[in-house]
């Protein structure tokens, strides 16, 4: 009876065997697949480790030379080497107290609190009667231009815009 089990057991492996090959043919391609991307990943992550090392090198020279820039302009805006260009190779010198106007937020002359201002003297403006007046930007009505006499105001707009 014994013979007649081992019989009827390799009769099923043999039956089976196809079945067999094919399971482990699976297994062994997905074990490849998986190991396939695994060392795809590593790969991978190094490069990218790589990048990142040369990016902080480079971050860290382009830090070095932006402060030996920071340095350098501050060495060439100092007040004292520009008064000592300014003194020895333009020959400038300081100047007087009467030569110092100071100017407010509006344009106008302010006197210092040490001495008064004399003020600037502005020319009156052109009457109607002046030849050379001419209206104000943007105001219509009689031009004193030469050549300007008899238009209209549309032929005057045309010459304007179309010169």
């Amino acid at each position: 009876m014994t013979q007649f089990r081992s019989h009827k057991a390799v009769q099923e492996y043999l039956a089976n065997r196809g079945r067999i090959t094919l399971l482990f043919s699976g297994v062994v391609v997905a074990v490849s697949i998986l190991l396939f991307f695994y060392i795809w990943q590593y790969t991978k992550m190094v490069e990218i480790q790589i990048a990142i090392r040369a990016i902080r090198k480079q971050h860290t020279r382009l830090n070095e030379v932006l402060e030996g820039m920071l340095v350098e302009r501050a060495k060439l805006t100092a007040m004292a080497r520009i008064e000592a260009l300014a003194r020895d190779q333009l020959g400038m010198i300081p100047p007087s107290a009467e030569n110092v106007q100071f100017l407010s937020s509006r344009g106008m002359v302010v006197a210092p609190r040490d001495r008064p201002v004399d003020p600037v003297p502005v020319a009156p403006p052109p009457g109607p009667g002046d030849p050379t007046a001419r209206p104000a930007p943007g105001v219509r009505g009689s031009s004193a231009m030469p050549g300007d006499e008899g238009l209209s105001e549309n032929q005057m707009d045309d010459a304007m815009y179309n010169y």
